[in-house]
């Protein structure tokens, strides 16, 4: 089956769980999406891990703008395969905080590619939401007891979360600085 079939038969089954109510609530919350099912964060990833590892089919739905979709390529798409150079086009379509979890912890934290974003965000070269998700990504890094970077880099970033004027930011080195320190315990 081709990707746009494949497609089909995710949106037949995520559209059977759709919920109006929840989309009213996401926007009056301030999540904005052209097109969005309301379709609860859990069941969006039960439903998408039928399909995964697809890489190539998880890019594909990241191109549709569609909440549900872009949720479930973060959990299709397979780790292994995403470069460096594929960070800036899913970094392009993180929009919101949700997104930018997601992306961190279904995708993200699962890749090397944590580390690269979190060197574009300590240069200065990436924006707000790409550096969240990394910062994220590395908390979830923690919770997994994955490979982390050395205990002053992680120091450093923290220290960069509190500096800057996000209140995403500072959330995130927060979580990230407790992390740090339950490892000390």
């Amino acid at each position: 089956m081709n990707n746009t079939g494949k497609m089909a038969d995710l949106l037949k089954h995520l559209m059977r769980e759709r919920n109006g109510a929840v989309v009213e609530s996401m926007e009056r919350g301030g999540l904005h999406y052209p097109l969005s099912y309301g379709v609860s964060l859990p069941t969006v990833w039960k439903i998408a891990r039928e399909y995964a590892p697809d890489h190539d089919f998880a890019l594909y739905l990241y191109r549709q703008q569609v909440r549900e979709l872009m949720l479930s390529a973060y959990v299709i798409a397979d780790p292994t395969r995403v470069t460096a150079e594929e960070l800036e086009f899913w970094a392009a379509g993180i929009v919101n905080r949700e997104l930018a979890e997601n992306f961190a912890f279904s995708l993200l934290s699962r890749t090397q590619q944590v580390y690269r974003a979190l060197d574009c965000w300590g240069h200065g070269a990436c924006g707000e939401l790409l550096a969240y998700a990394a910062l994220m990504a590395l908390v979830k890094a923690f919770d997994r007891k994955a490979d982390v970077p050395s205990r002053s880099s992680v120091a450093e970033y923290v220290r960069y979360g509190h500096e800057s004027e996000s209140t995403l930011l500072h959330h995130a080195a927060e979580m990230l600085e407790i992390r740090m320190e339950s490892i000390d315990e």
